[in-house]
């Protein structure tokens, strides 16, 4: 698997120009059960787009996203394989309006031309206040989600791609408040309600709505040399008839960790550490839908820059979890890994 972007910036005092490249190669094997599944994808996408303040309060953009998916996937544990290829070209705009100091309006607009789907639109409203140290806001937005390729050209014993399959949408109602205590202790919260309707399951829509609802919050504590942050999410995420959504704990929570040292013996140095509890979950366990347990998964970092290179040390499942993400799919255990990058 390896990755490719690169991209051209122009600043003026009043505009932003903007054009990216990317590319992503995707290669990865599975052992299952003995047998050796293979998945291959490529994806493509350039990105442009253009920013402009026109005075004190009044601000816009626009641009255009193409991006262009192929993926090819055949497995020998169970009857399964996908070929096939999907392009999508958005244009968006947003623009700001800025009553006075403490009150801000945005506004976003794209609009989808999908391979398959054909044009969809979606749109974005927010309202902003500061209050002294308080921050609020309100955000309404539609979303949009296009079947992938195997919902179009997968196949297998229990399931035929096609190109019938009408993308979901949601409609997305959210609450932030934001409380900066002091320049080292702040919290943010945010709670949304979703509905989705058109809900994809393989290569058919679901009739009726699914709900989420849910509740994210963040204490931060820190300076500049060191920091911790809590999170913590609270989420109910139900299909029309009551029962638990695939994929979607009720509970997740964790920290993140990091902290600058400054060693007689090695000099100054970072350290990461980042740790989250997934909880139990709904997932397709290769038969049928069930409970899967509780994860744990921890990852840390040591970073130090020597002579303008980059050398870092990383472990990832520090705890050497067994687990797989999602359902049928073995996740790695514990791995080391070492870094360098090159400053010029």
């Amino acid at each position: 698997m390896y990755a490719l972007q690169t991209g051209i910036e122009r600043k003026t005092e009043n505009s932003l120009d903007n054009l990216m490249f990317h590319y992503h190669n995707y290669d990865r094997k599975y052992y299952v059960l003995g047998n050796k599944d293979k998945y291959y994808s490529e994806t493509i996408t350039v990105k442009g787009e253009r920013d402009l303040i026109i005075n004190d309060k009044i601000s816009y953009g626009f641009g255009n996203e193409y991006k262009y998916d192929w993926a090819n996937f055949e497995t020998q544990s169970y009857t399964s394989q996908s070929k096939g290829h999907v392009s999508n070209l958005g244009t968006f705009a947003n623009t700001g309006y800025k009553f006075n100091e403490n009150q801000i309006l945005s506004l976003h607009a794209r609009n989808d031309y999908h391979k398959i789907t054909d044009e969809n639109q979606t749109y974005k409203i927010n309202f902003t206040q500061l209050l002294d140290k308080f921050r609020l806001s309100a955000t309404h937005s539609t979303g949009l989600k296009n079947p992938g390729l195997y919902e179009f050209f997968g196949s297998s014993n229990f399931h035929t791609g096609s190109e019938s399959v009408d993308p979901s949408k949601s409609k997305t109602n959210e609450l932030y408040g934001e409380y900066n205590y002091s320049d080292n202790i702040s919290f943010n919260s945010t709670a949304y309600r979703t509905t989705i309707s058109n809900r994809i399951n393989g290569s058919t829509n679901l009739n009726g709505d699914t709900n989420q609802e849910g509740l994210e919050s963040e204490l931060n504590l820190g300076s500049r040399d060191q920091n911790i942050s809590f999170i913590s999410h609270f989420a109910k995420s139900r299909t029309t008839s009551g029962g638990a959504n695939s994929r979607r704990p009720d509970l997740s929570y964790g920290f993140d960790y990091f902290k600058k040292f400054n060693l007689p013996e090695y000099g100054p140095f970072n350290l990461n550490l980042n740790y989250r509890h997934i909880g139990d979950h709904i997932d397709w366990t290769g038969s049928k839908n069930s409970f899967v347990k509780s994860v744990d998964l921890v990852e840390m970092s040591i970073r130090k820059d020597l002579y303008n290179n980059m050398l870092s040390l990383n472990f990832t499942n520090l705890l050497n979890e067994r687990y797989e993400k999602p359902g049928t799919y073995s996740q790695d255990g514990r791995a080391v890994s070492f870094g360098f990058r090159r400053k010029y």
